[in-house]
């Protein structure tokens, strides 16, 4: 809840247009750890992808292209992060797939 609560008040606290938002923008990230933290503690792990080799247990591909400064097989890009829950995959990390 504590979270939501800090998501809230950030929300309530955005910059004008025209206002600085430098520390608004800070103030978000300082959310976000709390909430990667919080999803670590609790054993949620972001699957690593990026240059990784393409694994259909972890990864679900969404294209094959060419690209000839990856080797065939090799993510070339993570459009959405996968996460496990112990040995337990929650969501597949969606890939861009070099072939």
């Amino acid at each position: 809840m504590v979270i939501l609560d800090d998501l809230e008040l950030a929300m309530r606290n955005k910059p004008e247009e025209g206002e600085d938002p430098t520390n608004w923008i800070r103030g978000i990230e300082l959310i976000l750890r709390k909430f990667e933290s919080i999803n670590q503690n609790e054993g949620l792990k972001k699957i690593e992808a990026e240059g990784q080799e393409f694994d259909p247990r972890y990864h679900q591909a969404i294209s094959h292209e060419e690209d000839p400064n990856v080797e065939s097989g090799k993510i070339i890009e993570v459009l959405q992060n996968g996460y496990m829950l112990g040995d337990r995959v929650i969501r597949p990390a969606l890939v861009r797939v070099a072939k």
